[in-house]
């Protein structure tokens, strides 16, 4: 082999070291980032459980104003005294509950001034997605409405988006469907005053009347914290397999740098 040849191929053996070691770096942090956020993802829900069983036997807290309901902790359950809008009453679609899709039944409570919404429990949707005329009297049906009521219910947080990213409005069996809902949307829909619709809500409690399947949970069985921590540990294995490859492909360049 020339001197010429000696030096084209130190030349590409050392670009390809480069390419290797760079490759092998972002695949470090891509794995090791997924893990890691997996890993925060796990310690959320932990703390969500932990709160929600700290709350879950408590003696509910009476409370009649929007002041008192910010103050409460999430997750605890108040006893609210306040007045049904069932006229509001609307559908957030495309929902999963025990393996079912259907949609969640809110009606909002006013507290003074203010806007609060109230989950009154999930609704399974048949397949042809039109409710039977028994469901329907059932959503618009209120026990207590439009007068001033104590009503038993748990603080919780915002309803998740469901598949449908944009907050959609539209109208089916006389019934109001939301594909997912934001305060903005609500506030400009229903005409509720700047900075009166509260953005956390009350899950209505299991023993109220006007509700539906209501056996919820803070985190879903079937995707908790050892799912991500599960996740998480398949992610870093990933970025265990990158650091061996390396550590067997520098024994080989340490035993024939020219070939390797």
């Amino acid at each position: 082999m020339t001197n010429l040849q000696i030096r084209a191929t130190k030349k590409l053996d050392i670009k390809s070291i480069v390419i290797i070691h760079l490759l092998a770096v972002l695949g470090l942090v891509f794995f090791c980032s997924l893990g890691f956020w997996q890993l925060d993802r796990a310690n959320e829900k932990a703390l969500l459980q932990t709160k929600f069983q700290q709350n879950e036997n408590q003696v509910a807290e009476a409370i009649s104003s929007s002041q008192d309901f910010k103050a409460a902790a999430n997750f605890q359950t108040l006893s609210v005294l306040a007045k049904w809008q069932p006229e509001a009453t609307f559908l957030l679609d495309s929902q999963i509950h025990d393996g079912k899709v259907g949609v969640y039944v809110f009606t909002p409570i006013t507290l003074g001034e203010d806007w609060l919404l109230v989950n009154r429990g999930f609704l399974p949707l048949p397949a042809s997605r039109q409710f039977l005329e028994s469901d329907i009297k059932r959503i618009g049906l209120i026990e207590g409405a439009n007068k001033v009521a104590d009503i038993l219910a748990k603080k919780w947080l915002w309803p998740e988006v469901g598949m449908t990213l944009e907050a959609e409005q539209f109208q089916k069996q006389d019934l109001t469907w939301w594909g997912n809902i934001t305060a903005e949307a609500l506030v400009k829909h229903y005409g509720i005053a700047s900075g009166r619709l509260l953005t956390e809500i009350l899950l209505l409690d299991p023993s109220e009347a006007n509700g539906f399947q209501r056996n919820f949970e803070i985190v879903n069985r079937s995707f908790g914290p050892e799912k991500h921590r599960a996740y998480a540990i398949q992610w870093f294995s990933f970025a265990v397999i990158i650091i061996l490859l390396l550590i067997g492909y520098w024994l080989r360049l340490r035993k024939n740098p020219l070939q390797s």
